[in-house]
């Protein structure tokens, strides 16, 4: 119905929606076309309020699949997107997504860095599910295997970081991802 009366605004939210319902129960053969739609739409309309959610989506399935450059790009978009606007409701999600790429690319203590700064900028208390999904399939793994001192050192590190900060370190994160992927 929003395809015919040609609503992308709403078409995109929806869109976004059901993809990031189908990635939560792990489907993501489903989630990939619709996500992909769904940030089509936000930049066609150029939506600044929903383009870093979709983008953030996307880049958080990317990482589900392994496809780090692909992930890494679409979350250092919507981190420029959050940083443009001030929206902060994404960026944990994202950071927590680039925590995970960089766990498989071996930087550890990049991953713990980024993951203190993803909870200290996250709005709620309540973690998502895929972000949740990341924390204990991919990071845990690299905070199991490191020294719990040198993770609670780069956890804290990223903790007491500025929201730009934040946003820093996840932009070189991700560049340093898109250089070497």
């Amino acid at each position: 119905m929003l395809r015919r009366v040609g609503d992308r605004i709403q078409l995109s939210a929806a869109l976004s929606n059901l993809g990031y319902s189908a990635m939560m129960a792990g489907d993501f053969a489903t989630a990939a076309p619709l996500l992909d739609e769904a940030a089509a739409a936000g930049e066609e309309v150029q939506d600044a309020r929903l383009l870093p959610f979709h983008l953030v989506n996307r880049g958080l399935l990317h990482a589900f699949e392994g496809e780090d450059r692909q992930a890494a790009s679409d979350l250092a978009r919507a981190l420029v997107l959050c940083r443009e606007s001030g929206q902060a409701l994404p960026v944990s999600e994202g950071l927590t997504g680039l925590a995970a790429v960089t766990v498989r690319r071996g930087d550890s203590k990049l991953a713990a860095r980024l993951s203190g700064a993803a909870d200290a900028h996250r709005l709620f208390e309540a973690v998502s599910v895929p972000e949740r999904q990341l924390q204990e399939h991919v990071i845990a793994s690299a905070r199991a295997s490191g020294a719990e001192t040198y993770w609670q050192k780069e956890w804290t590190a990223g903790n007491s970081l500025t929201f730009d900060q934040a946003l820093s370190l996840g932009l070189d994160a991700a560049a340093v991802v898109s250089r070497t992927a």
